[in-house]
């Protein structure tokens, strides 16, 4: 196996491609979660949607949080970012970009991408019963892994 670390423009290049990852934060319990999350990448945030619950109110309480992201690239190969930041909650003026943001977001899905067709004709605005949020992209860390060509 061999192993090598990410560009800064190729961990831009995978943050801004892919869609899911998984998200690191304390709970209420001050106990260490990860959970998938969908998310959208722009300008130095990752951008989220999340119901009201535990992971809204364990962000509340401790807003450091990390994001990792994964790529496979078959048959052997992989890359991994890991993103470090603040979770705030996104409200009045905040909003106003967003729905312009999350319409790019849907158009890299078919129609037969049902994992996220829920959420996939909200307009956002101030009164939606779920929470909006973002984390900022502090510090990042890319890895890349693969088995050596024969050869």
């Amino acid at each position: 196996m061999i192993y090598d670390d990410l560009t800064s423009a190729e961990i831009e290049e995978l943050l801004a491609t892919e869609c899911y990852g998984h998200l690191g934060f304390t709970d209420e319990k001050d106990r260490i979660c990860i959970l998938p999350i969908t998310y959208a990448y722009k300008d130095n945030y990752i951008y989220g949607i999340s119901e009201m619950g535990g992971k809204i109110r364990s962000l509340r309480k401790h807003p450091q949080a990390c994001l990792q992201v994964e790529r496979l690239n078959p048959p052997s190969g992989w890359e991994s970012v890991q993103v470090w930041g603040v979770f705030e909650e996104m409200h009045g003026k905040d909003l106003s970009n967003i729905n312009t943001l999350i319409a790019n977001f849907w158009d890299r899905f078919d129609e037969h991408e049902t994992i996220f067709s829920p959420l996939r004709d909200i307009a956002v605005t101030d009164e939606l019963p779920n929470v909006l949020f973002r984390i900022s992209v502090d510090e990042t860390a890319g890895k890349r892994g693969g088995h050596k060509p024969l050869g």
